[in-house]
């Protein structure tokens, strides 16, 4: 869903120029960078344990539950 909400939002508005031709081919990486990275910072939000201040860590009891 975010990919696909920045490629329409960084999308050429005339792709028959050469200018924005070029513009065009980086959009997939860019959305995928920062598609990668907001889920990596949500990941590390989820795993923040506030009452200790630490990250939390897989323990074969939060594995098994």
């Amino acid at each position: 869903m975010p990919e696909a909400f920045f490629f329409i939002l960084f999308r050429p508005l005339q792709p028959d120029s050469i200018k924005t031709a070029s513009t065009a081919i980086r959009i997939p990486e860019l959305s995928f960078f920062i598609t990668t990275a907001f889920m990596f910072v949500n990941l590390c939000f989820s795993m923040y344990d506030k009452s200790k201040n630490v990250l939390k860590t897989f323990d074969k009891k939060s594995i098994s539950a």
